[in-house]
């Protein structure tokens, strides 16, 4: 089984990157988060507030 990043499957699907994770949402694809990834969109949302 191949896998690909999850920003080479957005591409190939010609979406942004929060279309894409909307998408797996939607059809409850799992998707690995790391506490990292965490980190960062939290400090991404408080600075958008």
């Amino acid at each position: 089984r191949e896998v690909i990043s999850l920003g080479n499957a957005r591409i190939l699907a010609g979406i942004s990157k929060w279309e894409f994770l909307e998408e797996l949402g939607r059809r409850k694809i799992p998707r690995h988060y790391t506490e990292k990834e965490l980190g960062e969109d939290l400090i991404f949302a408080e600075s958008s507030l």
